[in-house]
């Protein structure tokens, strides 16, 4: 963890272009049909109607020019229960398995929305590739959001196996409730295709942050973190600090971010936003695969005002809870003074961490004609 300190740092999630194993607040572990070699063959399978890609394709080509997440997926809206429609197995040391395969038919990832997610103490959710490369988990009890509304994030397969484990001697009054209310069927996701999003898809001002250029920005970068909205689509924003300097996980992103949420100003859940801190290439290259992915899920809308383009969210998950991720509080600066120059340290069109430099002085005016 560390702590902020007095920089003026303008992050771009503000005003993005429009255009492997996981953690997510998780606690490791492996799959019981991993762990244990449970036989695959009687597992239940849900399989997803086919998109419209063409059609698809043709409304991100207009809507990648507009202030709006980038879109990636398409979501089903759907009412999938694990625990009612999974293949339930008990082990030998009384521990009781649910399995459910769920398919999306050429889809480059799969990831999930939940409306009734609840998990018991001693109670462990997975979801993993068939092809076994990618695993999301432990989700456990700390998980659990009074809502009970829950989101995953992605997987890069074309099919995945859900799998919740619990212990002897959980009474039913205090079962697992694991309902899916969207599944994401990803389309762009490969790099050097006009309608797949990938490494190096930002513009060319932008360079990864591990290289040469962000040599003294190692702790600012660490505030930025990208944004999965709703399932479907990027966007990006900073943790950012507050005078009482108390670790409050308070987020800094755009308005046009915003999207279906259809928000006023003040205490909008957004459920559906998970956040990857650290999403980054290790060198000045673009990495081969995707960066190990830390992730927190859920906000609320704390305030927020259209002409200027601003939302400020309060974070459901603390990135501070999970040790292996490293995290920043972003300085900031009221005074009105104008600086000399800019760093930018942000996600475009959904891109691994870049960043950018305006070096001539700012000037201080409107902003798309509002004052302010």
């Amino acid at each position: 963890m560390k702590f902020t300190k007095s920089t003026l740092l303008f992050i771009l999630g503000l005003f993005i272009a429009p255009h492997f194993l996981q953690a997510q607040l998780s606690e490791g572990g492996i799959p019981k049909t991993l762990e244990s070699g449970l036989s695959r063959s009687s597992i239940p399978k849900i399989v997803m109607p086919s998109i419209d890609l063409a059609g698809l394709q043709a409304e991100d080509a207009i809507n990648d020019e507009l202030p709006m997440p980038i879109r990636f997926g398409y979501g089903f809206d759907q009412s999938i229960d694990l625990i009612n429609e999974g293949q339930m197995t008990t082990l030998s040391d009384g521990t009781t398995v649910w399995r459910l395969e769920i398919q999306c038919p050429n889809a480059l990832s799969i990831n999930f929305l939940y409306d009734n997610f609840y998990l018991p103490s001693g109670g462990k959710y997975f979801i993993f590739a068939k092809n076994n490369k990618e695993v999301l988990g432990a989700f456990t009890s700390r998980n659990n959001k009074p809502t009970r509304e829950f989101a995953t994030a992605l997987v890069h397969d074309d099919a995945v196996i859900l799998e919740y484990s619990q212990p002897a001697g959980i009474s039913r009054k205090n079962q697992a409730s694991i309902v899916i209310s969207k599944v994401v069927h990803g389309y762009r996701l490969v790099p050097n295709s006009a309608f797949e999003r990938g490494f190096g898809d930002s513009g060319a001002c932008n360079e990864n942050v591990n290289c040469a250029s962000g040599a003294g920005w190692e702790n600012e970068r660490d505030a930025s973190a990208r944004i999965l909205i709703n399932g479907t689509g990027w966007c990006s924003g900073t943790l950012i600090n507050n005078t009482n300097l108390d670790c409050k996980p308070y987020f800094l992103t755009a308005n046009h971010c915003i999207g279906a949420l259809d928000a006023t100003s003040g205490n909008i859940n957004a459920p559906g936003w998970t956040f990857y801190w650290n999403y980054e290439s290790a060198t000045c290259a673009n990495p081969g695969s995707q960066p190990t992915l830390k992730t927190t899920n859920g906000a609320f809308l704390r305030s927020n005002y259209a002409p200027s383009d601003f939302a400020l969210f309060e974070l459901d998950e603390s990135p501070l809870d999970d040790p292996t991720i490293d995290t920043y509080f972003a300085g900031w600066d009221k005074t009105g003074n104008t600086p000399n120059g800019t760093v930018g340290i942000h996600h475009p069109a959904g891109d691994i961490k870049k960043i950018c430099f305006e070096n001539n002085t700012l000037t201080i005016s409107a902003y798309s004609s509002n004052p302010g």
